[in-house]
């Protein structure tokens, strides 16, 4: 029931009164009704005329119309006809009224008596309110919702909607932050290191869709919706500011090491990522990767094809995890430097592997170290920190070599001005930025650009193994762009709508990281909770993505969701949001839609669908068992 007042009365008769508009600014009266429609610019004191009969609404107006000087008709709901208690009329705050949370001094309900006697002009008496309690119970019975106080109006097309709470403080907010340590313990004792993402999906159902958590040193605010992500984000300002990794932070500050762009903030975040966003998220400069990220999936197909040939079965069946990582390491490469690692090959460089092992470390180590303060993991010389330092020793030792490399090179002008380098030769010859700051970042691009691409990989085609109608409907797809296009990658990517739908899809049910973060510049409200400045708060997004309230039949595999009409605003974030977005993300989106382009135009992917594979918590989510995946040739080979 939206309609603008709430009248009751005992009568069944209709009637009617006539008041001054003045009379109920004077009351501080909260009327039901926003105003005027939002065309109107000007609006004068004027009477009204408030009009109810039982069961029905009424709607008009007379006189000149909106805006004038003479009388129109108040919205006003459906009045029941046998309410006990005497004549009340429920109504919400006229326009400039304050809100009624703040001193009790303005009235929530006026009570309007038959008996009321006009004043000189006519209009009729306005006596006391009754008392709030009771009048609010009668609204909330007419309504159908529980009494809450009152708070400001909101106008939806013309109409009020319903009486908003009043903000409550940030120590109201449910869940578990009064004992960090007793929590963490406990947090252990369930295994939660590994399954951080089920015990906030599962805290979600418990808390609703806000609840605050501290976990030994760590404490955030926890969010599901949406809406609530989006204000979150609309108030992040021009210097957004996200968890910075403890244990990362640590090891710099251990060796030395500049921040790169990932863990630097304020000032000196904003002028590097100004420059290397035209390097790395331009369309012009994205469309310089594609050759290179294709030349890539094209030896990988040759590489499938020779094991299809080795089996003598027509199919290569294998845990393609560490083929994918070896493939994301190489494409991540010739987009940075410029040059091919050599990974594609049966023999692979000790070197190589050991980054990819390192990295695979350095995550694994991280995720404990969020939790305790790593700078007592170091005072104690803890295996842990050995380990993370050890990993982060070996993934900055293969970047200075590829860097050296590249260096190198265009010091003796040995590389081709006239085609694409890569990011770090464009970097180094524009010299606007120091070199130990862009070695800084193309490092962690570098250890970033592995396990997050190759595990969404392989995550898509175990869903797509699992739903050959989708497969077939993606290759049908994929095979007409490129007839289309001529083989022309460019143009192709510009027509693979249910491709990319289905890289979201995979996404939304296997991110990478369980939340996106953001500390808050400025108090912000949040499911009706005041979340003052600079607190971490952080979108559930492996919640979000199962929530049956933000996607219905969450767990389908389903990637026409994300082209089907209705809105989808801040429902697929895995990628980030706003300035502080993820850097390479132009790069992983060109790198996984290409190597999906091409296995489809090649082979059909197979799995054993009885078979299901959970997820486990390694700073990255990953799968909780090995996958086998099989690809057959869609034509047999020679």
């Amino acid at each position: 029931m939206d309609a603008g007042c709430i009248f009751k009365t005992k009568h069944t008769s209709p009637w009617q009164l006539n008041f001054h508009f003045q009379h109920l600014q004077q009351h501080q009266l909260l009327l039901g009704w926003c105003g005027p429609p939002a065309n109107v610019t000007r609006c004068h004191p004027m009477p009204l005329r408030v009009c109810a009969s039982p069961g029905k609404p009424r709607y008009g107006r007379a006189g000149r119309g909106w805006g004038s000087a003479d009388h129109f008709w108040l919205p006003c709901a459906p009045v029941p006809a046998a309410l006990p208690g005497r004549d009340a009329l429920a109504c919400p705050r006229p326009w400039g009224g304050r809100d009624s949370s703040g001193g009790g001094q303005e009235h929530e309900h006026l009570a309007l008596s038959e008996a009321s006697r006009g004043d000189k002009r006519g209009h009729p008496r306005l006596p006391p309110p009754p008392p709030a309690p009771m009048l609010a119970r009668a609204a909330g019975a007419l309504r159908g919702w529980p009494p809450a106080p009152a708070g400001g109006c909101r106008r939806a097309g013309g109409a009020a909607s319903p009486i908003p709470p009043a903000p409550r403080p940030f120590n109201q907010l449910p869940g578990d932050w009064r004992a960090g340590w007793l929590n963490l313990y406990r947090f252990w004792q369930e295994g939660g290191l590994h399954n951080v993402h089920h015990i906030m999906a599962r805290k979600f159902q418990q808390f609703g869709p806000i609840y605050r958590e501290k976990l030994g040193v760590y404490e955030s605010v926890n969010i599901i919706s949406p809406q609530d992500a989006a204000t979150l984000f609309q108030v992040e300002g021009t210097l957004p500011e996200r968890f910075s990794v403890p244990p990362w932070v640590a090891y710099r500050d251990y060796r030395n090491k500049p921040y790169g762009v990932l863990l630097k903030t304020g000032e000196a975040w904003r002028s590097d990522r100004l420059m290397l966003n035209k390097e790395v998220l331009s369309p012009q400069v994205v469309e310089s990767f594609v050759p290179l990220l294709s030349q890539v999936g094209e030896d990988f197909i040759q590489r499938a094809r020779a094991q299809v040939g080795k089996s003598g079965r027509e199919r290569w069946t294998a845990d393609f995890t560490h083929e994918l990582f070896r493939f994301a390491l190489e494409s991540v490469c010739h987009v940075l430097y410029g040059e091919r690692l050599g990974l594609l090959q049966d023999f692979v460089d000790p070197e190589a592997q050991r980054f990819i092992d390192a990295v695979t470390l350095m995550f694994h180590t991280t995720s404990p170290m969020l939790y305790l303060p790593p700078a007592l993991l170091r005072h104690l010389n803890a295996k842990m920190w050995r380990d993370h330092v050890r990993a982060w020793d070996a993934i900055f030792s293969q970047a200075d070599k590829c860097i050296q490399n590249v260096y190198r090179d265009l010091r003796l002008q040995r590389k081709s001005t006239k085609e694409y380098m890569g990011i770090l030769c464009s970097l180094i010859m524009q010299d606007k930025l120091p070199l130990d700051d862009i070695k800084a970042s193309v490092t962690e691009m570098m250890a970033g650009g592995v396990d997050t691409t190759s595990m969404t990989l392989q995550w898509a085609m175990f869903e797509l193994a699992r739903s050959p109608g989708v497969q077939e409907q993606l290759r049908a797809e994929v095979l007409a762009a490129k007839q289309e296009a001529a083989g022309d990658r460019v143009k192709m990517l510009k027509t693979i709508r249910l491709l990319k739908a289905t890289i979201k899809e995979t996404l939304r049910l296997h991110p990478v990281a369980v939340t996106l973060q953001r500390y808050t510049t400025q108090e912000v409200i949040l499911q009706d909770y005041r979340i003052p400045p600079k607190t971490l708060v952080q979108v559930g997004l492996y919640a979000m993505g199962r929530d049956p309230e933000v996607f219905p039949k969450p767990e389908q595999f389903s990637p026409q969701r994300w082209l089907a009409a209705g809105p989808k605003h801040f429902k697929g974030l895995s990628f980030g949001f706003g300035p502080r977005q993820c850097l390479g993300r132009r790069i992983a989106e060109l790198e996984m839609q290409l190597f999906l382009m091409q296995i489809l135009e090649n082979f059909k992917i197979e799995t054993m669908r009885a078979v299901e594979v959970g997820t486990k918590f390694d700073l990255i989510l990953i799968p909780d068992k090995p996958i086998y995946l099989t690809l057959r040739p869609l034509e047999p080979q020679a």
